[in-house]
């Protein structure tokens, strides 16, 4: 065990300690609420609140070196915090879920598609066309790398987020001012680094 602090909800913090019991025994939860900011090393964080069908689920904008990331997933749908927080980002981590005639179409029992479609209370996933929205939010509010993230693995390919989300930005003019690239699934990605001429990867 490493013993490393773990920065979560309240909430999220109590269902992981359900979970994994050293976050209790151990004192590793550091609680914070959305909305407010703290200080993280030399990065400021700013949690921010998503909607979800999760215990208080948050995104989070970094701060660094007059940079900025976000960090935005598990999302039902683009609300008022999530604009506010993508605005001015240099690096946006976008989920792009899911195609949507997939999820009908696919082999999900129907409560899962209702889960994923986000058609009880908007607490799902963004679809590609709802991930290409944001995208797009971003870009035109500086943003200049975008990740496409969360990408189901039944109903979607890296390949089809990327070409969705790709035309909306390029249909709008930031086909050629926009780094746009999809997460790996199940191996490390690139490595980003916050800095003052911008977001800088290897």
């Amino acid at each position: 065990q490493l013993n490393l602090p773990v920065y979560a909800t309240t909430p999220t913090l109590d269902a992981l300690a359900r979970k994994i019991p050293a976050i209790a025994h151990n004192r590793l939860g550091r609680f914070f609420t959305p909305g407010e900011s703290f200080p993280l090393g030399e990065l400021w964080i700013e949690p921010f609140a998503t909607s979800h069908d999760a215990a208080c689920s948050v995104g989070y904008a970094i701060n660094g070196d007059d940079s900025r990331l976000v960090l935005c997933t598990d999302l039902g749908y683009i609300s008022p915090e999530v604009e506010r927080a993508v605005a001015g980002c240099a690096l946006l981590v976008c989920e792009a879920n899911h195609d949507e005639d997939w999820v009908k179409s696919g082999p999900y029992p129907y409560y899962l598609k209702q889960r994923i479609l986000g058609d009880q209370g908007r607490r799902g996933h963004l679809s590609n066309e709802a991930g290409a929205q944001l995208a797009l939010l971003a870009a035109q509010n500086g943003a200049r790398t975008i990740l496409l993230a969360h990408l189901s693995e039944e109903n979607n390919t890296p390949v089809h987020a990327l070409e969705v989300v790709g035309r909306t930005l390029r249909q709008a003019g930031f086909g050629d001012t926009v780094t746009l690239e999809a997460a790996p699934r199940k191996e490390p990605g690139r490595v980003y680094h916050l800095s003052r001429e911008g977001i800088r990867q290897e």
